[in-house]
């Protein structure tokens, strides 16, 4: 397992962003034996190396394209993904244990419609992705950084939403849940710079996305359900 870390950024130095305000917060991450086999047996398969040149094909066949940032153990974008096969996923996380969990089960699924990546968001929009390539990209619950002092870590800030904007094809959809009424109030403030954006409240569109049941929820969604915060659904549409 010695050649385990050249392969894919498992250590600190390996993100060479490490020296920039970021969005969150790297955890050195303990890998089980087991762990260590799903990653070297299956991550060519359904994971994306950072690169700094844009990549026009993540995917075999070309369905539209939905970005998840930030999508944790992967629970809920794993039920997506299943009932949504016309629909191409490209996760995007910086917590090895996720990547890991959806790996595990995008191999017993037999998944052949999602990819991910483990690296930072900012610099994957920035670098990988082609301008007017997406369909929509969907942050669920990103750290908030509640102390003020903390506020300039948080994600979604006017730079990221402009570069999500060029990202974005003409009608993509922007879908971010959060249960922290200042960030709320803060990214719609960021948004409402960027004249590309229309709030959009119902999506209704012909590749007919289904995330219908209501059982299934992200981790931070249960958190916030569990202590009956208030959650706001920001949804814009580019035109």
């Amino acid at each position: 397992m010695n050649n385990l870390n050249k392969s894919f950024c498992l250590r600190k130095k390996d993100f060479f962003f490490r020296k920039e305000i970021r969005s969150f917060v790297f955890r050195r991450t303990k890998i089980s034996s087991f762990k260590k086999y799903i990653i070297t047996k299956y991550w060519k398969k359904f994971c994306v190396n950072f690169n700094y040149k844009k990549k026009k094909n993540f995917f075999y066949k070309k369905f539209p394209i939905i970005v998840d940032i930030g999508f944790g153990d992967g629970k809920k974008l794993i039920y997506d993904v299943q009932k949504n096969v016309g629909i191409n996923f490209l996760g995007i996380e910086v917590y090895l244990n996720g990547i890991i969990n959806c790996i595990n089960k995008c191999n017993y699924y037999n998944i052949t419609n999602f990819k991910m990546i483990y690296f930072d968001a900012f610099k994957v929009f920035k670098y990988m992705l082609e301008d007017n390539s997406i369909f929509k990209v969907q942050i669920f619950f990103p750290d908030p950084w509640r102390k003020k002092k903390h506020n300039k870590r948080r994600l979604i800030n006017l730079m990221f939403l402009s570069l999500i904007m060029l990202k974005l094809k003409k009608n993509g959809i922007l879908h971010i849940m959060t249960d922290c009424k200042i960030y709320c109030k803060n990214i719609i403030k960021n948004i409402k710079f960027i004249n590309f954006f229309k709030e959009f409240f119902f999506i209704e569109n012909k590749y007919k996305f289904s995330d219908c049941n209501l059982n299934i929820f992200t981790k931070y969604e249960s958190k916030a359900k569990n202590k009956n915060n208030f959650i706001y659904n920001i949804i814009y549409k580019k035109i």
